[in-house]
């Protein structure tokens, strides 16, 4: 019975001899591989086999450092575009890198020139907007000191800020770009005319520039007005010629005359007093194209003409078309 506690020392003691056993076995087959590896060291081929194999490790290594590397500069450049910045295109020895370098850089490039552009066109946009907004208001006023009744008032401002819009929506029909002069009496007189013999249009081809078409817009729809009311619109025979040319001015500018003549007509007459319909057509046309009006009444016909630099109606000189005459 005394020698029972020694059974589990003695089965202690076969698991670590085991143990020892397994060790030394790993031992011999390590060091066995070992000298294997060392002799066949002195195989001209193994020798070469292993020199190629550490090239090609460290080949891999030099061209794995270079993704990672490009990798990340690409990366950067992504994350300084994210932010709305422009990036540069970088250069590596990877072709492909270079390519998809130089598309990022170019799109940053767009993107920033297009972001540009929008807000030049949000300018433009509350600019006209406030231009449009200050026509209006000035209408509205002028309107209410003339008439003698709410009718009367809703009639005038209806058919005014009506001819506003339809220069805002020939204008928007060309994206605000020139518009012809042509185009723009056409448009306006279409309305007013009961068939196309009672108007007659003759000039060179002129595009106005947006500004232009607004003013002029307001002075055609205020002559149309009145032609139907008291002139030569009023009855079917009467009839409306618009003209207009270039020609040299005293200090040698080019110089545009644009004129309205009625004909067939009852007798014309001046009105006994100045209203709103007439200032648009003199003190507001002088203004806006820094030329002079002349408003005459004989009695065949109402005459009309404004003369202006040619540089108020136009963007530049190229913008007016040397076609030749248009008759219509």
């Amino acid at each position: 019975r005394r020698l029972y506690w020694m059974v589990p020392l003695y089965f202690l003691l076969a698991w670590l001899c085991g143990e020892l056993a397994m060790v030394h076995l790993i031992w011999q087959v390590a060091l066995t591989a070992l000298l294997g590896l060392f002799g066949a060291l002195s195989d001209p081929l193994a020798q070469c086999g292993l020199g190629l194999f550490a090239l090609s490790m460290l080949a891999t290594y030099f061209v794995a450092r270079s993704l990672s590397a490009s990798i990340r500069r690409l990366a950067r450049m992504a994350d300084r575009m994210g932010e709305g910045g422009i990036v540069s295109p970088i250069s590596s020895n990877i072709n492909e890198f270079n390519i998809v370098a130089k598309t990022l850089s170019t799109a940053s490039f767009d993107r920033d020139r297009a972001e540009e552009q929008l807000r030049i066109v949000m300018d433009e946009l509350a600019h006209r907007s406030k231009n449009l907004m200050a026509v209006i208001q000035a209408t509205i006023r002028q309107s209410a000191r003339g008439a003698t009744s709410v009718d009367e008032f809703k009639e005038v401002i209806v058919g005014r800020i009506g001819g506003l819009g339809r220069s805002i929506d020939l204008l928007t029909q060309t994206h605000w770009k020139n518009i012809s002069l042509e185009g723009l009496v056409r448009h306006h007189l279409q309305n007013f005319m009961n068939s196309d013999a009672q108007l007659t249009v003759t000039g060179k081809p002129i595009l106005l520039k947006s500004d232009a078409v607004q003013n002029i817009g307001l002075a055609l729809h205020e002559l149309a007005t009145n032609a139907v009311k008291y002139g030569s619109l009023s009855t079917p025979k009467g009839s409306v010629d618009i003209s207009w040319e270039t020609f040299s001015g005293s200090d040698d500018s080019e110089q545009l005359k644009l004129t309205w003549v009625e004909n067939g007509g009852p007798q014309s007459a001046p009105p006994e007093k100045s209203s709103f319909g007439t200032q648009i057509t003199t003190t507001h046309m002088e203004a806006a194209f820094n030329g002079t009006v002349e408003l005459e009444y004989p009695p065949e016909g109402l005459r009309w003409s404004l003369k202006a630099p040619l540089r108020n109606f136009v963007e530049d000189d190229a913008s007016k078309l040397e076609d030749g005459p248009l008759n219509a």
